[in-house]
């Protein structure tokens, strides 16, 4: 596979948080069961997890031989077994076309071009006709070799052999190899071999035909082929890479581990919170001077002892500054890890759970004292607010009406851009799973090919 070793993937697919049971080497981790999602996943993320989650069926179908040996012993029951890979694969891509079909023109245009889209409605729909043939019709007859020399199948099985071998080709022209066209190649490889054998073709041109689809699969997994699914892997993985990247300078660092709902907080400021209460004024009182003589008044009235009285008048009377408890708050809010199940149990795909994350709605003020793991992220100056704020409920409320606050709401929105926006960590995630798992699907369908012409791998 180029310069991507196995061993690597194995440690791209951990550090990018995909986890199966049973999976195939190079996916990391374990996960068993359906996991219930409070956060509804973007559209493009549950089409790319259910797409991963198909690559992943197709790469398990083909861990041994996939049924292939059935193509040289030439039975009924390995047609039958072929047939359920393919509706299975169908049943799952389905999927995968209904998810792609809801989504916004520009992101659905990204994903697949009308060529490309063409290309694999073409091969799946002469897949299904094989599949159909070979599940419903040649049952009917005694034998595999009734079923294969009847005038009506050979002339059906031709029709689909041109149209494998026609999409094949274009393929091949088009350089379409990214994971969308590896999950199905892989499984038209199986389709175009049983096409091929019932009408009577041997084995030397059939590993033939085989290795025009090794080829394909070389193409898939070199890093150096444009458009590949090795090269889209490396450009997704250094896109996360960068995410993260941006995340850690505003203060977040994702979940770890395989369990679901797991949560770690993502520091978005601080600011400290001075209960204060200015000096102001509280009422007057009146102040006279004795040494002061009023006066007199032009009063004829008041020509008798006025000259004994002082000067009176009235003054504002302020109380001090109340300077009372001050209070840090650390900003956060929540990233949680949710560990979403893309395809529904009994579809034939195997339990496999991508990690998706999502950043809590909105920012809390909580007492520093109470969040120590923000304390290394704890900035040099802090704003000190100072509100009439007595109690530490108070206080709390008062952080929400800073300056601060604010730029810590900004600082939320940002991370959820770069955690759900459309090309966000989400996206990245999903797009390495599902090349991991199309990467997987024909390293698994090229052993099985080399198992069924007895050659070992180089």
């Amino acid at each position: 596979m180029g310069n991507l070793s196995r061993r690597q993937l194995f440690v791209l697919g951990a550090g990018a948080g995909i986890a199966r049971a049973r999976g195939p080497a190079i996916l990391a981790g374990a996960a068993s069961g359906l996991f219930a999602t409070k956060v509804r996943a973007e559209p493009i993320t549950i089409c790319l997890a259910i797409a991963a989650a198909v690559a992943g069926m197709v790469a398990a179908n083909n861990r041994s031989d996939g049924g292939l040996s059935g193509v040289l012993n030439a039975s009924l029951a390995y047609l039958r077994n072929i047939s359920n890979q393919i509706l299975s694969l169908q049943q799952s891509m389905e999927l995968v076309l209904k998810e792609l079909a809801a989504l916004p023109n520009e992101i659905r245009v990204a994903l697949r071009e009308s060529r490309l889209n063409q290309l694999h409605a073409d091969l799946g729909g002469a897949m299904i006709r094989y599949s159909r043939e070979v599940g419903n019709i040649a049952p009917t007859f005694g034998s595999y070799e009734a079923w294969c020399t009847n005038p009506n199948t050979i002339a059906t099985l031709r029709d689909i052999d041109a149209d494998l071998d026609a999409a094949l080709g274009r393929l091949q022209f088009d350089a379409f190899y990214g994971p969308l066209s590896a999950v199905y190649i892989t499984s038209a490889a199986s389709a175009a071999l049983g096409v091929r054998a019932a009408l009577g073709v041997k084995a030397p041109q059939l590993r033939g035909l085989a290795q025009s689809y090794l080829s394909a699969f070389d193409a898939v997994e070199d890093p150096k082929q444009g458009g590949s699914t090795a090269e889209k892997l490396a450009d997704h993985i250094k896109s996360f890479e960068a995410i993260k990247a941006e995340l850690l300078k505003r203060g977040v660092t994702l979940p770890e581990g395989d369990v679901n709902g797991t949560s770690r907080l993502g520091f978005m400021g601080a600011v400290e919170i001075q209960d204060f209460t200015p000096s102001h004024k509280t009422g007057t009182r009146r102040v006279c001077d004795p040494g002061v003589v009023q006066a007199p008044s032009s009063s004829l009235l008041h020509l008798v002892a006025i000259y004994d009285r002082p000067y009176c008048h009235y003054e504002p009377v302020y109380a001090p500054d109340r300077v009372g408890e001050s209070t840090r708050f650390a900003l956060v809010a929540n990233v949680t890890q949710t560990l979403t199940q893309p395809l529904q149990a009994g579809i034939g795909a195997e339990q496999m759970s991508i990690r998706q994350f999502s950043v809590e709605g909105a920012v809390r003020a909580e007492v520093a004292t109470k969040v120590p793991e923000v304390l290394s992220s704890w900035p040099p100056q802090v704003e000190v607010a100072r509100f009439d704020a007595q109690s530490e409920e108070l206080r709390r409320n008062a952080a929400a009406q800073t300056g601060t606050f604010a730029q810590a709401t900004a600082r939320r929105s940002e991370v959820n851009e770069l955690i759900a926006g459309v090309q966000g960590l989400n996206y990245q995630v999903s797009s390495i799973a599902l090349c991991l798992s199309a990467l997987s699907a024909t390293a698994n369908s090229r052993m099985a090919l080399f198992k069924l012409f007895g050659e070992a791998q180089a």
